[in-house]
């Protein structure tokens, strides 16, 4: 990619990454967590490009930092007195172990932090990702959403449910404009519809069905939901398609950093002046990289490879009513007269 552009991310909650091999040896220690993994990706396919990642981070982690710094990636951290959690990943496809800690910050931190992520610059597009630590309500992050005068605001995969929803709340009683991309898999989006007091069972084999409840739930909203490997599904309010790659799905390597890396690629493409569609396959082609590559750091993988990939993309439209159905149109006014979380 040859575009030279400015993005910032907005890292809440990163990870101290332990990265062993199948017999149980150390193979490295890295910064992991949304913000890094993403940081790295986003260098591997734009180097020409700027990326401020605004992270917290814990002083035992700032012998990391040189992990994810890059003649590109410029990084605002700012010390927390606590701990970052630990997560364990063990090579060959097995599912990482994910460390329960949360950061817990002072009032004083808690400050810098926002004022940190709320000097971003307007003109290009931003993220926001992580689990929030102790401290960092949903109100905070929906005013850093409203105070950053952006063209959008981008919220990726690791934004909780719960979060999301408590923010939209925010941003909707604050009078700030709500994000208008969300990132979400079919287990936050269930989830997330639970919050709003819908029952509902999703499924990779109706996704119009999918693509209802997501303008059901955020209308206006455009919404990128992850199927795993079958995929992205992007529902715009006008359409929804499915954006997949035709290929035999190689023995995965390693497993973490995956989803970091479609959203690396789907920011620095919608920075590029990409459409949606165009930005979802090239998340695609990352994240089957990542998943391909020998390198063991989350978020490293051969960016050229990743770029070939764009040839086996395919899209398919899901059809949708006009209208949603009386049913649940009924179903979403309850919801919304239910209490607010």
């Amino acid at each position: 990619m040859s575009t030279s552009f400015q993005s910032t991310i907005i890292c809440w909650h990163p990870s101290d990454e332990l990265i062993f091999d199948a017999s149980g040896q150390l193979v490295l220690r890295t910064l992991g967590g949304g913000g890094p993994n993403f940081a790295r990706a986003h260098n591997r396919l734009f180097p020409d490009s700027e990326l401020n990642l605004i992270t917290l981070l814990g002083r035992e982690q700032e012998p990391l930092l040189p992990r994810v710094c890059s003649s590109s990636v410029k990084v605002k951290p700012v010390f927390a007195s606590g701990k970052l959690r630990t997560n364990v990943t063990w090579l060959g496809g097995e599912e990482p172990e994910y460390g329960d800690t949360r950061l817990l910050i002072s009032e004083i931190e808690r400050a810098l932090f926002l004022a940190a992520a709320s000097s971003v610059q307007p003109d290009h597009w931003h993220s926001i990702l992580g689990s929030l630590p102790e401290g960092v309500s949903a109100f905070d992050c929906a005013e850093v959403v409203g105070r950053v005068h952006a063209r959008e605001a981008f919220i990726l995969a690791d934004t909780r449910p719960s979060i999301l929803h408590a923010m939209l709340n925010c941003c909707r009683e604050a009078g700030y404009s709500p994000p208008n991309i969300v990132r979400l898999n079919l287990k936050e989006l269930k989830k997330y519809a639970e919050l709003r007091r819908l029952k509902v069972e999703l499924s990779v084999f109706n996704l119009a069905h999918v693509a209802r409840l997501v303008r059901l739930l955020m209308p206006g909203v455009i919404a990128i939901i992850s199927l795993g490997k079958p995929g992205l599904l992007a529902v715009t309010p006008r359409r929804a398609k499915r954006i997949w790659l035709d290929l035999e799905d190689p023995l995965t390597i390693n497993p973490v950093g995956c989803g970091d890396s479609t959203d690396a690629a789907i920011l620095g493409a919608l920075n590029e002046g990409c459409s949606i569609v165009d930005a979802c396959i090239l998340g695609n082609c990352a994240g089957f990289a990542n998943r391909f590559s020998p390198d063991p750091e989350p978020g490293v993988f051969d960016a050229e490879y990743a770029l070939s990939l764009r040839q086996y993309a395919k899209t398919e439209p899901v059809d949708l009513p006009a209208r949603q159905p009386a049913r649940a149109q009924h179903a979403l006014r309850w919801a919304r007269a239910a209490p607010r979380f």
